[in-house]
């Protein structure tokens, strides 16, 4: 990085001491700026200012740090692995390699689930903690949580409890395609009920919701309107608060957290009476701590990152280390979409408390587009946020996003620009069409006859069509496009289609896992023999079903195949259909196999233990932990009657298709 040139921005950033709020647009270099930053603190040198072509040396001997003292947190895995890459690029050309190589792979920098799971598995027996815990993925998370919200639900509603009817009679259990269930419902609130509880105190009362208090909340309360509304609310936090306590009950049970709680039971503790010994761990080990994408931070990170740092009062001394210092990055535009729980007033807050009465370090040099965009994106930009920013007015300015112009860190190349086309078409659909035939005319223009410049050697070169990208805001009308492009011979692929579980191969293993779990769906059994699985006929399926007999649709199949060989007519319709008998016993193989490891699983997954005096099993061993409650209308009973009856009844195996056939 010595041949970097930097901005006066960057400059001032990579070489700030004390606690730092820097807002970062896009395409200004932040990700650079971070590890000319890391590399600073090293003692390397940077390269030289663009402005006065003065050297950026390493900072002074007495505030160096080694790799292992500096705490990275990331947004996501890939964010981490993508800023150790750079940093250990920079560090083997910067002729240190030997020296810092190998402590890249020490150095902390991961997501803050990551930091936080560290933090309570070195400090779990000091807090009461068992080390071994399990995290639970996402998928995992929401299925026991929503099992649990339905016990919860379930239980309310055979108790009669008028708030829980009302609230499914108007819902529904599980929803709809663009509505949310009352499951769904409750799931929401729990989560808020744990990040937020305090947002409730007000309105609690006895344990439960005090809906005198709410109905007080606004002056011109209407009973009529408003009231149903109160009473759904009340209906919710209360089965929540149910679902709450029994989630809690169960990751203690069965020693495992959710993501949620790995951040929430950190700040718990760093912030609690107890935090001393922790926090004098965490401060003798870093110097820095640095958080990246800092506008998608909530609440609860920011009280575990300002304890760290001293700038919350923890009720406990831990002063006797000195505090690392804190560099927050990130773009407070960008806490528009909420990820994570993102919440802008938790930056604005942030920006009182670190940067007092002076504007946070900025970083406006765009390295990534041309002039020409810069000044379309800063007039939109600006009247937009400053339109919302008048919206929200004096009683929510804590919500106010301020906007600060781009400038352009590149010249003007001739090759840029911003153009309107509009459709003036009727209909929504006509204009989509419309739309797509204009951008479709537009890049065969562009193909034809414009120069971009090339990002890497940035040099004007012809114009193809790898260099051209097509956004659109929804999926909505995205065919009138691509018959547009093919229609004008213009090559194209989509990064992200969408619509797998559209797709006919997908809905037919759906169909046959669905089968497996229940073999007397005549519906499913219908389309699974259609489809390239077995492959019948209408007039064949129709056959079956007009000879009729006792089971379902499945077992009459079984035996209609099997009696094939008498039925000469049968028999050339097979030869003729690819061999149906043929496939049927592949099926049957498939599906004998893929049911037993289907089953092998579940075991495994709910951990059935052996029977009492089962060899290997001490008596009372049925009554073991299990990792998930069983249902005994669920997959494993189904497979187990399903396994020894229809699907071993089908014969034995014959050379037909196998599973890994139909996959290619």
């Amino acid at each position: 990085m010595s041949d970097v040139r930097w901005t006066a921005e960057q400059a001032a950033a990579i070489t700030a001491e004390g606690n730092v709020l820097l807002a970062a647009s896009a395409g200004t270099g932040k990700t650079t700026t971070v590890v000319g930053k890391i590399l600073w603190l090293l003692g390397i040198a940077v390269g030289e200012r663009r402005d006065t072509g003065d050297p950026i040396p390493g900072c002074h001997p007495d505030r160096r740090c080694s790799l292992g003292q500096i705490a990275a947190i990331t947004f996501t895995e890939k964010a981490a692995y993508d800023l150790k890459k750079k940093l250990r690029s920079v560090i083997d050309e910067s002729g240190l390699a030997e020296e810092y190589r190998w402590e890249v792979d020490r150095a902390s920098i991961g997501t803050i689930h990551g930091f936080c799971m560290e933090l309570l598995r070195e400090h779990a027996l000091r807090f009461g903690i068992d080390p071994s815990f399990r995290v639970m993925d996402e998928r995992a998370t929401r299925v026991e949580q929503e099992n649990i919200i339905r016990e919860v639900l379930f239980e309310a509603l055979e108790k009669g409890d008028p708030g829980a009817v009302s609230v499914v009679s108007r819902r529904g259990l599980a929803g709809y395609e663009y509505a949310e269930g009352t499951v769904g419902q409750i799931r929401e609130v729990l989560r808020d009920l744990r990040w937020h509880d305090e947002r409730y105190s007000a309105w609690e009362k006895d344990g439960r919701m005090d809906e005198q208090a709410v109905r007080r909340l606004h002056s011109r309360f209407a009973e009529e309107k408003d009231g149903p509304v109160v009473d759904e609310c009340a209906a919710l936090y209360q089965l929540a608060r149910r679902a709450e306590r029994l989630w809690q009950d169960h990751m203690a049970a069965e020693n495992v957290r959710d993501f949620d709680s790995l951040i929430l039971d950190t700040r718990r503790i760093l912030t609690g009476p107890d935090a001393r010994a922790a926090l004098q761990s965490v401060r003798r080990r870093y110097r820095v701590l640095i958080i990246d994408e800092f506008q998608d931070t909530d609440g609860a990170q920011r009280d575990i990152a300002f304890a760290i740092a001293g700038l919350r009062d923890t009720g406990s001394d831990g002063a006797d280390a000195p505090t690392p210092q804190l560099y927050l990055v990130g773009d407070p535009k960008q806490s528009i979409y909420r990820f994570r729980g993102a919440d802008i007033s938790v930056w604005n807050s942030v920006k009182a408390e670190v940067c007092g009465d002076e504007p946070p370090l900025e970083l406006t040099h765009n390295f990534r587009s041309q002039p020409e965009v810069i000044r379309f994106a800063n007039d939109v930009a600006r009247q937009t946020l400053a339109r919302v920013a008048l919206d929200l007015g004096n009683d929510l300015a804590e919500g106010r996003v301020e906007y600060t112009d781009l400038t352009a860190a590149n010249d003007a190349s001739g090759t840029g620009g911003v153009e309107w086309m509009a459709a003036d078409a009727g209909s929504a659909e006509e204009r989509r069409r419309t739309e797509a035939e204009l951008v479709a005319t537009r890049i065969h223009e562009l193909v034809e006859g414009a120069d971009v410049l090339d990002p890497v050697s940035r040099k004007r070169q012809r114009c193809r069509y790898g260099d051209i990208a097509l956004l659109y805001r929804a999926r909505t009308g995205r065919d009138h496009y691509e018959k547009a492009l093919r229609r004008y011979g213009i090559p194209y692929y989509i990064t992200n289609p969408g619509g797998f579980d559209k797709r006919q191969e997908v809905l037919d293993l759906l169909t046959l896992l669905r089968l497996v779990d229940n073999p007397r769906d005549d519906l499913r059994a219908f389309a699974f023999l259609r489809s390239p699985f077995v492959g019948l006929r209408d007039e064949v399926i129709a056959r079956i079903r007009l000879q009729g007999g006792s089971g379902g649709l499945l077992e009459q199949a079984r035996r209609f195949l099997e009696q094939g060989a008498s039925r000469p007519g049968l028999d050339r319709e097979s030869r003729a259909g690819g061999g149906n008998r043929s496939r049927a016993r592949g099926v049957r193989a498939m599906l004998a196999g893929a049911a037993g490891r289907a089953r092998r699983r579940c075991d495994r997954a709910y951990r059935v233990p052996p029977p009492p005096h089962a060899p290997g099993g001490p008596p009372g061993a049925a009554g073991q932990r299990r990792e998930v409650s069983p249902h005994p209308r669920g997959l494993p009973g189904q497979l187990a009657r399903l396994l020894p009856r229809d699907l071993g009844s089908l014969g034995p195996p014959g050379r037909g298709h196998r599973a890994g056939s139909f996959a290619q």
